[in-house]
């Protein structure tokens, strides 16, 4: 899923190897106005949800890497 949303938000660069640093990636891209569409997320397994869920609305991320 972090790399699914790493590649719709169409980030620069590679896909970080660590999901600590992906987390961080998507972070940060969300802080900035950013639109994420999930499509058919009624048939997404739990955890995929929670992570959905998870991340970081516009202006609510104030970390650094």
């Amino acid at each position: 899923m972090r790399r699914a949303v790493f590649d719709a938000l169409a980030l620069p660069g590679r896909f970080p190897h660590t999901s600590a640093l992906a987390d961080v990636t998507v972070a940060e891209a969300l802080g900035e106005a950013r639109v994420l569409v999930i499509d058919e997320a009624q048939r997404l397994p739990v955890p995929c949800l929670e992570y959905l869920q998870s991340l970081p609305r516009e202006g609510s991320w104030h970390g650094g890497r």
